[in-house]
């Protein structure tokens, strides 16, 4: 089997990896805006990028978006992401492709190991699992 080549379980791994991501910032009979916690410190300064006037003098933010906090490549992810959106769907969109490269990642590291799909299956949805109980724990909503 190729490397580009997703199997079957794969597949369905990340439709569930969707479904889990779509229920955690769309929650039933929630009408509000869903973000992650750590949105309010890392992210909300990238609005700069779209609009530099933001947050003139403000010590806080300038250290925030410094590179002591934020590297240089998540610097220009969110210099490029939001170009096309604002920064907190961004955000949003880029947990669930770094949720859906990771399981990826997850299968591939797990093939010389074992063979059968089913076993990488079972091991990407505790993977999953894991990370959709951590992360319903960090959400707030505003």
């Amino acid at each position: 089997m190729s490397l580009w080549k997703p199997h079957n379980s794969l597949i369905c791994l990340w439709l569930f990896a969707l479904f889990a991501w779509w229920l955690r910032y769309h929650p039933l009979g929630f009408e509000g805006l869903v973000f992650d916690e750590d949105a309010r410190q890392h992210v909300y300064w990238t609005a700069r990028f779209q609009d530099p006037a933001l947050f003139p003098n403000d010590f806080i933010t300038d250290f925030v978006s410094s590179t002591k906090i934020a590297p240089w490549g998540y610097q220009l992810t969110y210099r490029l992401g939001t170009r096309f959106m604002a920064p907190l769907p961004f955000s949003q969109l880029l947990s669930l492709g770094l949720l859906i490269i990771s399981l990826w990642g997850l299968d591939l590291v797990l093939r010389p190991y074992t063979p059968e799909a089913t076993g990488r299956c079972v091991t990407g949805l505790f993977f999953l699992l894991y990370h959709t109980h951590n992360t319903v724990h960090n959400v707030s909503s505003h």
